[in-house]
């Protein structure tokens, strides 16, 4: 009687082996998973502040609280990326008093287009079947932030069509018009890699 207990166990975990060994092994690598993902998240957010800090430089307004937020960033990073040079660059612009640094700002701003790198998540692209084991609000979050980086890369694609078109022989009206729209595309561009760099800072994976 007890062999043939044995036998029907052994049966059942044969039939039942390979989702419960799959469902064990991705708990047991779930906290590998959740680091390399912030890890590479943190990659992408520090590359979005940097893009943020030059279309702000070249196009947008840069003011002392938004100088701070992109060091801040820049300084709790511990990266590959390098990131010192220009946050002591900053440090430099944050001793000037207000219409110092506005100085200093219209200088660098000499109309040179800028052209923009997409980005990518392969190691959580990868991973998408992980994500179960997170909780409903983490699998949410991450879905907002891979939909926040599509539509940042489409406003870079869009970019680069603009950038190229500033090339052509365009009529002086039509080439205002090409840089304009460039213009508002790297701000639209800056406007949603800072949101998405804050939902980064603010994931919980749990």
């Amino acid at each position: 009687m007890e062999n043939i207990l044995y036998l029907i166990l052994g049966w059942l975990f044969g039939l039942l082996g390979p989702q419960i060994i799959n469902s064990i092994s991705k708990r047991y690598h779930k906290n590998d998973i959740k680091n390399s993902i912030i890890s590479e998240l943190k990659e992408v957010s520090i590359r979005l502040v940097m893009n943020y800090f030059q279309i702000m430089l070249n196009y947008g307004s840069l003011d002392k609280p938004i100088l701070i937020w992109i060091k801040h960033h820049m300084d709790n990073y511990h990266g590959a990326y390098p990131t010192s040079k220009i946050s002591e660059d900053i440090k430099k612009m944050l001793e000037l008093d207000d219409k110092m640094l506005q100085d200093a700002i219209e200088k660098t701003q000499d109309g040179t287009n800028l052209y923009l790198k997409t980005y990518f998540l392969p190691f959580l692209e990868s991973k998408t079947s992980y994500l179960l084991l997170f909780s409903s609000k983490s699998q949410l979050s991450i879905s907002e932030i891979r939909s926040d980086l599509n539509i940042i890369n489409e406003d870079i694609l869009y970019s680069r069509k603009l950038f190229f078109l500033t090339f052509n022989s365009l009529s002086p009206d039509n080439h205002k018009i090409v840089n304009i729209n460039l213009k508002n595309t790297y701000l639209d561009t800056a406007k949603h890699s800072k949101y998405l760099i804050e939902n980064i800072d603010n994931l919980e994976l749990k």
